[in-house]
């Protein structure tokens, strides 16, 4: 009867800690997430920016979207949509420049 006792309370200890790195994971990607989250908004933000007419407001944008391209958060397909605000409105090469130095944090 003591070893079925004991199991029971090892696996009841298993189940503990199994759930417990459950939900340290599910928080580590939650605040991922939300960090990704934050990182759009702050990237809508600055093209929005760049689409402006008034020109401090472009290059606000354009100096915001470098800056977000050097974040680790920022994944090859958006430092490629960062060339492209760079490519709209700048010569080709120096947009090309741009990506290249804010590929530097990408994740793929």
């Amino acid at each position: 009867m003591e070893t079925a006792a004991l199991f029971g309370q090892i696996a009841t200890g298993i189940a503990a800690i199994a759930g417990l790195i459950l939900a340290i994971v599910t928080i580590v990607e939650r605040a991922r997430a939300d960090r990704r989250e934050h990182w759009w908004k702050r990237a809508q933000w600055a093209l929005d920016l760049t689409l402006s007419e008034n020109l401090d407001k472009q290059s606000m944008g354009l100096r915001a979207l470098t800056y977000l391209g050097k974040s680790k958060l920022t994944r090859k397909d958006e430092a490629q949509l960062i060339g492209a605000a760079w490519e709209a409105l700048l010569d080709t090469d120096e947009a090309n420049t741009v990506l290249v130095s804010s590929e530097q944090g990408v994740e793929e």
